[in-house]
Protein backbone atom coordinates (compact mmCIF):
# COMPACT_ATOMS: atom_id res chain seq x y z
CA UNK A 1 0.00 0.00 0.00
CA UNK A 2 1.12 3.53 -0.78
CA UNK A 3 0.79 5.76 2.25
CA UNK A 4 0.15 9.37 1.40
CA UNK A 5 0.43 12.25 3.84
CA UNK A 6 -1.92 15.06 2.91
CA UNK A 7 -1.27 17.11 6.03
CA UNK A 8 0.08 19.85 3.78
CA UNK A 9 -3.49 20.55 2.70
CA UNK A 10 -4.84 22.87 5.35
CA UNK A 11 -8.44 22.44 6.34
CA UNK A 12 -10.47 25.44 5.21
CA UNK A 13 -7.71 26.56 2.85
CA UNK A 14 -8.85 28.71 -0.04
CA UNK A 15 -8.38 26.52 -3.06
CA UNK A 16 -8.73 27.56 -6.68
CA UNK A 17 -10.00 25.28 -9.37
CA UNK A 18 -7.10 23.67 -11.22
CA UNK A 19 -4.79 24.10 -8.24
CA UNK A 20 -2.33 21.24 -7.96
CA UNK A 21 -1.16 19.88 -4.63
CA UNK A 22 1.79 17.54 -4.38
CA UNK A 23 1.66 15.08 -1.51
CA UNK A 24 4.52 12.77 -0.67
CA UNK A 25 4.67 9.42 1.05
CA UNK A 26 7.28 8.35 3.56
CA UNK A 27 9.46 6.80 0.86
CA UNK A 28 9.51 10.03 -1.14
CA UNK A 29 7.07 9.03 -3.87
CA UNK A 30 4.84 11.94 -4.74
CA UNK A 31 1.27 12.13 -5.97
CA UNK A 32 -0.22 15.23 -7.58
CA UNK A 33 -3.82 16.14 -6.78
CA UNK A 34 -5.62 18.51 -9.13
CA UNK A 35 -8.96 20.17 -8.48
CA UNK A 36 -10.81 20.56 -11.76
CA UNK A 37 -14.25 21.73 -12.83
CA UNK A 38 -16.21 19.70 -15.37
CA UNK A 39 -19.32 21.57 -16.57
CA UNK A 40 -22.60 19.72 -16.74
CA UNK A 41 -23.77 18.89 -20.24
CA UNK A 42 -26.89 21.02 -19.83
CA UNK A 43 -24.96 24.01 -18.51
CA UNK A 44 -26.94 24.04 -15.28
CA UNK A 45 -25.46 25.07 -11.96
CA UNK A 46 -24.22 22.43 -9.58
CA UNK A 47 -21.54 20.97 -11.81
CA UNK A 48 -19.53 18.14 -10.36
CA UNK A 49 -16.07 18.82 -8.98
CA UNK A 50 -13.52 16.18 -9.80
CA UNK A 51 -10.25 15.37 -8.10
CA UNK A 52 -7.47 13.95 -10.21
CA UNK A 53 -4.65 11.96 -8.65
CA UNK A 54 -1.54 11.54 -10.76
CA UNK A 55 1.35 9.37 -9.62
CA UNK A 56 3.47 10.30 -12.63
CA UNK A 57 2.39 7.40 -14.78
CA UNK A 58 -1.39 7.52 -14.91
CA UNK A 59 -4.16 9.97 -14.10
CA UNK A 60 -7.23 8.72 -12.31
CA UNK A 61 -10.45 10.55 -11.60
CA UNK A 62 -11.72 10.49 -8.03
CA UNK A 63 -15.29 11.70 -7.70
CA UNK A 64 -16.64 9.78 -4.71
CA UNK A 65 -13.83 9.64 -2.17
CA UNK A 66 -13.21 5.96 -2.81
CA UNK A 67 -9.82 4.36 -3.23
CA UNK A 68 -7.88 4.96 -6.41
CA UNK A 69 -5.27 2.60 -7.80
CA UNK A 70 -1.89 4.24 -8.25
CA UNK A 71 0.11 1.27 -9.46
CA UNK A 72 0.58 -2.44 -9.08
CA UNK A 73 -0.56 -3.31 -5.58
CA UNK A 74 -0.67 0.32 -4.46
CA UNK A 75 -3.78 2.18 -3.45
CA UNK A 76 -4.54 5.42 -1.71
CA UNK A 77 -7.82 6.67 -0.35
CA UNK A 78 -8.33 10.41 -0.19
CA UNK A 79 -11.41 11.81 1.49
CA UNK A 80 -12.25 15.40 0.68
CA UNK A 81 -15.09 17.63 1.74
CA UNK A 82 -15.96 20.63 -0.41
CA UNK A 83 -17.81 23.80 0.43
CA UNK A 84 -18.45 26.43 -2.22
CA UNK A 85 -17.25 29.81 -0.97
CA UNK A 86 -17.75 32.10 -3.94
CA UNK A 87 -19.48 31.99 -7.29
CA UNK A 88 -18.38 33.90 -10.34
CA UNK A 89 -20.65 35.48 -12.91
CA UNK A 90 -21.63 32.23 -14.62
CA UNK A 91 -22.51 30.54 -11.35
CA UNK A 92 -19.71 28.00 -11.41
CA UNK A 93 -17.74 27.29 -8.23
CA UNK A 94 -14.85 29.71 -8.00
CA UNK A 95 -13.19 28.96 -4.68
CA UNK A 96 -13.50 25.87 -2.53
CA UNK A 97 -12.90 25.03 1.08
CA UNK A 98 -10.94 21.81 1.19
CA UNK A 99 -10.60 19.40 4.06
CA UNK A 100 -8.48 16.46 3.01
CA UNK A 101 -7.43 13.32 4.82
CA UNK A 102 -5.35 10.47 3.51
CA UNK A 103 -5.44 6.80 4.38
CA UNK A 104 -3.63 3.68 3.28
Amino acid sequence: MLEVDVSSLNANADTRLNDVFRVQNTTGRSVDLTIADKPASDGANGELIFIYADDGSTETQIDDGSGVSLGAGEEVEINMVFKFRYNDTNGLPDTLEVNAQGAT
